[in-house]
């Protein structure tokens, strides 16, 4: 019998990337999570207790969760920006969102803290250090800032710009860009803006 008559040659399907969101809260997360569980990936996001245990330097506790999952956004992934490089390198992809201006990003989040009131007090702590940012405009900007240079500056010391983007919704952002960067073909649904006026 000739080669490949009667049975079936199976491929094996490249494996998908693990992609990373690393963007702050505020900076369409949640657009970013329903765009990445549209293209069929097991996202895991907003944590508190794996935030508290990441501020307490149980990193094995993240890491637990990494592994098991195939892509991440909001807390606390954005701080362990650095760690998740080193430890997945250039089998992953790293994605920054951002707002259309800094002033943009802190008007959202001032309105989403005051929304939510003193019940998320203790993880605005953790994350930005301060329970609210009413009063403390001027450190929120300057987190926000430094973040966004601190991730820059990572994946260039890391040479991993080929596997990361900055995304920005507002500036029309959204499928080309992830599906340019995680290697999938692009869908014909509308990209899932959770909120195209606050971006969340």
């Amino acid at each position: 019998m000739p080669y490949g008559m009667g049975f079936t040659i199976f491929r094996a399907r490249k494996p998908r990337p693990k992609v990373f969101g690393l963007g702050l809260s505020r900076t369409g997360t949640t657009s970013l999570n329903r765009a990445l569980r549209g293209l069929g990936y097991n996202v895991h996001g907003y944590d508190a207790a794996l935030l508290e245990a990441w501020r307490a330097g149980d990193r094995d506790a993240l890491f637990a969760i990494t592994d098991a999952f195939d892509a991440f956004e909001d807390w606390p992934y954005p701080l362990a920006h650095a760690e998740l490089m080193d430890r997945y390198g250039d089998t992953a992809r790293y994605i920054l969102t951002v707002r259309s201006a800094p002033a943009t990003w802190l008007a959202s989040y001032i309105a989403h803290a005051d929304r939510k009131g003193t019940a998320s007090e203790r993880y605005r702590e953790l994350a930005y250090g301060y329970p609210h940012p009413r009063g403390f405009e001027a450190e929120h900007l300057a987190f926000y800032e430094a973040h966004n240079r601190a991730v820059h500056a990572a994946v260039a010391e890391r040479g991993l710009q080929a596997c990361f983007a900055e995304l920005c919704w507002e500036k029309g952002d959204g499928w080309r860009e992830i599906c340019a960067l995680t290697g999938q073909s692009v869908p014909r649904a509308p990209f899932p803006h959770k909120n195209q006026r606050s971006s969340a």
